[in-house]
């Protein structure tokens, strides 16, 4: 069975946002639809979109200007931009800033979803990426986009390291890091301390990231945009 493909779309017009989600949604596709910029972190985080379809200009914000924070928490997420602004400087700045494509409005639906299907991320990838890292599950190497350097992680650093990835800015506690990296068996403090000194090393590189310990709750891995 194909996985359903999975479309954030963000856009304050609420007419449209009613149209295009109950287009895609006929369509086949998994579809969300937010009308600010409010929590869209946290949208991501939870819904896990393939791909974010983002006007350019929602209320007071500017759409191509927040996607930088987008961009640098969900590197491997595409974005289409859609917007009513014609002008070449309006899609000259919204590729430069990481964008698919860009698509004028009024929207045509078989278009839209033709370029949702042809960008969507879509296969088991086996890699995540945060910062200048990539972390291939499989292999367990972190590769440094950067200078190309990479170190092998053993299988319980992996782990732990993709996990606080996926919950990215979010606090991950202690106990959930036990139940799904030890599988509740767990000799101490200081084991957990070391995986984490460890990672904290391994990623010292890009100044964007940290690891934070948040006391008597867990661990967040910290991303800047």
């Amino acid at each position: 069975m194909t996985k359903q493909i999975k479309v954030l779309f963000v856009d304050d017009d609420t007419t449209l946002g009613s149209m295009v989600s109950q287009g895609l949604t006929y369509l086949g596709y998994s579809v969300h639809y937010q009308s600010s910029m409010i929590a869209l972190e946290s949208i991501i985080n939870e819904f896990q979109p393939n791909i974010i379809i983002l006007d350019v200009e929602i209320g007071d914000k500017d759409g191509i200007d927040d996607s930088s924070r987008i961009r640098a928490l969900f590197p491997n997420t595409p974005i289409i931009f859609v917007s009513s602004h014609i002008e070449a400087s309006y899609v000259e700045r919204a590729l430069e800033s990481g964008g698919t494509t860009y698509l004028k409005k009024p929207l045509d639906i078989s278009e839209l979803a033709a370029y949702v299907k042809r960008y969507a991320v879509t296969k088991s990838d086996t890699n995540v990426s945060v910062g200048l890292f990539s972390l291939n599950l499989a292999s367990r190497v972190l590769l440094n986009s950067e200078n190309n350097d990479s170190t092998i992680l053993n299988k319980k650093e992996s782990e732990l390291l993709n996990l606080l990835i996926t919950n990215a800015n979010n606090v991950v506690s202690r106990e959930t890091i036990i139940a799904e990296i030890w599988n509740g068996d767990y000799s101490s403090e200081q084991v957990l301390n070391n995986y984490i000194s460890r990672l904290r090393k391994c990623l010292s590189e890009d100044p964007r990231i940290s690891i934070k310990t948040v006391p008597r709750e867990g661990y967040r891995l910290i991303v800047e945009a």
